[in-house]
């Protein structure tokens, strides 16, 4: 096994450098930014070798490679997320996969990513774990859209350039009522029942590969149907890169989704990545003792989920509250972080450290690189965070297979 994996890592490392077009650690350069511990710190090595053999396993069209990252709205928007996906996607031809598990923002009345619409004519009322004080049945995302209708109709379509068409839909929902699903693509229709269900799932073949689709549900009785998310599927080796995230979340409103760990399970990521604490830092209850028990319970609930899979903790950036005060708790919640990966045994990477440290975001702004607020990047801010996350993904898969005795 040992031989084997080593040829397959020649390979892959013949088949990068032929196929480079640039240089892949290529990347902007500003004084602040601390490029010399852009790394992934993991000191059982098991993210790191999940990674190379993920990614070698990839390229020698064996299986899929899954990476789910949670957040919030630094995850919602996708320019962060958007970009390490198309990075990883383009690694090596034949790589990309589909687009993934999506959710359809605007139909909450929010921002919805740049590469994906989801359209519906129905009424819809949107549900935030961020907006409740005790838990609810609501999923993954830490957001739902629910309606009353009986005929629902939702029309996709992926504008994503990279990402590989789909010919499998994966609708989850919950609804008390019996019903069908519809997928129609080119003229062609497939239809499948709808079970009663507070946390259901419903996957539909398609004839063909595809980048859009409309879905159909007509349900028996009136009462509810909640959509919790799309997931985009195709019957081909691929990386998807699942971008997981909601304004305002935190690691207490992920703690009140009841859905969260079952949904999560059902995804069943290769590896994932968790990049909260922002919103935890505004909390009226915060202190490090209460972020810390917060973030400990979130942790429990991604390792019950995925017991076997490695968790990759990222710290959130340097920011300003109301655009001129530093916030006092933002150091706690990134030494609570790190703190709990090295008593975990989990990988981080402290991209706080990593930006400047306390007042970066200041330089990060006057370079056009923060947006107004001083909370979030700009999107050539999250460009960048996503350029030196890659490079620290690539930095721990080169060390795994140097690390590796021929």
């Amino acid at each position: 096994m040992r031989i084997v994996f080593c040829i397959l890592c020649n390979i892959l490392i013949l088949r990068l450098v032929s196929t480079a077009q640039d240089d892949p650690y290529a990347i902007d350069h500003y004084p602040y930014i601390n490029y010399e511990i852009n790394e992934i710190t993991d000191s059982t090595g098991r993210f790191s070798d999940t990674l190379a053999n993920c990614l070698v396993r990839l390229i020698n069209g064996n299986e899929k490679f899954s990476i789910a990252h949670i957040g919030d709205s630094h995850i919602q928007a996708d320019f962060f997320t958007g970009r390490v996906r198309t990075r990883l996607q383009m690694l090596h031809p034949g790589i990309s996969g589909t687009r993934g598990l999506i959710f359809p923002y605007e139909l909450a009345g929010t921002n919805n990513p740049g590469n994906y619409r989801i359209k519906s004519p129905n009424s819809w009322e949107a549900h935030w774990s961020t907006k409740i004080q005790e838990p609810s049945n609501i999923g993954l995302y830490g957001i739902k859209v629910s309606t009353t209708d009986t005929l629902i109709e939702l029309s996709l379509r992926i504008t994503d350039t990279v990402s590989e068409p789909f010919n499998k839909v994966g609708l989850w929902y919950g609804t008390d009522s019996e019903g069908t699903i519809r997928v129609n693509v080119n003229g062609y229709t497939v239809v499948d029942s709808l079970s009663a269900s507070l946390n259901g799932i419903a996957i539909v073949s398609l004839k063909d590969y595809t980048q859009q689709a409309t879905v159909t549900i007509s349900l028996k009785n009136q009462g509810y149907f909640d959509l919790f998310g799309i997931e985009l599927q195709n019957d081909l080796p691929g990386l998807e890169y699942h971008a997981i995230g909601v304004n305002g979340a935190s690691a207490v409103s992920y703690n009140r989704s009841l859905l969260f760990t079952e949904q999560l399970r059902r995804l069943k990521p290769s590896l994932i990545v968790l990049s909260i604490g922002t919103n935890d830092a505004y909390h009226y209850l915060f202190s490090e003792n209460w972020f810390k028990n917060e973030y400990s319970t979130l942790i429990d609930s991604i390792s019950s989920a995925c017991p076997n899979i490695p968790i990759l903790l990222s710290t959130p950036n340097d920011h300003l509250k109301n655009r001129a005060d530093m916030s006092a708790n933002i150091s706690i919640i990134n030494s609570v972080i790190v703190s709990l990966a090295k008593g975990r045994g989990l990988a981080y990477w402290d991209f706080y450290e990593i930006m400047g440290g306390e007042k970066s975001i200041i330089a990060w702004h006057s370079d056009s690189l923060a947006a107004r607020d001083r909370i979030h990047l700009s999107p050539k801010g999250y460009r960048l965070k996503a350029e030196l996350f890659y490079i620290a993904l690539l930095k721990a898969f080169d060390k795994k297979l140097s690390e590796i005795d021929y």
